[in-house]
């Protein structure tokens, strides 16, 4: 690969005798290539979800079981759109913060190749109440790191990471959403959007 990732050689093994589908591509390198590309396009790739909705994307992050796949169906149930419930993709262009989903799906096994501005971040916890809060940079720049794919394959992929998630949260609100797996927790999220 180019040091920015955008050429490279593919060399693609023989097929196997009976082989009827060429995969050019194998899992890790199809992400690493995905992954190495958008970094060097100030760029991050998050273990989220996304939808959506009036023309706005919002982000959903959290480890595995957090609700993200949850809260995308409740949304979905209400007229947006998922993007995708598992990786997502997020980049400034212009000054502004772009998301859409990755190749890379989850429990919802599909992609949407939608895309829009990003209009939130929400960081989840599951609780047997519903609350938002606003995340000052000091909070949600390490939560963004914590649920990003950091290149540590490449020279400076650490840093490029770094940069681009502190870029993209100047930019773009960041929350701290406690919720129960209900539609009321939709209403705090489109208080703020």
């Amino acid at each position: 690969m180019a040091p920015d990732f955008s050429t490279g050689e593919l060399l693609i093994p023989e097929p196997q005798f009976g082989t009827t589908v060429l995969r050019p591509l194998y899992h890790p390198q199809d992400r690493a290539v995905v992954l190495g590309r958008i970094c060097h396009l100030g760029g991050v790739m998050m273990h989220s979800s996304s939808i959506l909705v009036d023309g706005k994307v919002l982000i959903f992050a959290g480890m595995s079981g957090a609700g993200k796949t949850t809260l995308a169906r409740l949304w979905r149930m209400h007229g947006a759109t998922i993007l995708n419930d598992e990786r997502n993709l997020i980049h400034c262009k212009n000054g502004k913060a772009i998301a859409g989903a990755s190749p890379w799906h989850g429990e919802e096994n599909q992609v949407n190749p939608g895309t829009g501005p990003l209009a939130g971040i929400f960081f989840l916890n599951q609780a047997s109440s519903n609350r938002l809060h606003p995340l000052p940079l000091a909070e949600s720049l390490p939560k963004m790191l914590t649920t990003s794919f950091i290149p540590v394959f490449m020279p400076g992929g650490p840093a490029r990471t770094l940069e681009s998630c502190h870029a993209i949260l100047e930019g773009v609100p960041a929350y701290g959403l406690d919720f129960t797996p209900d539609a009321r927790a939709l209403e705090l999220c489109r208080s703020v959007i």
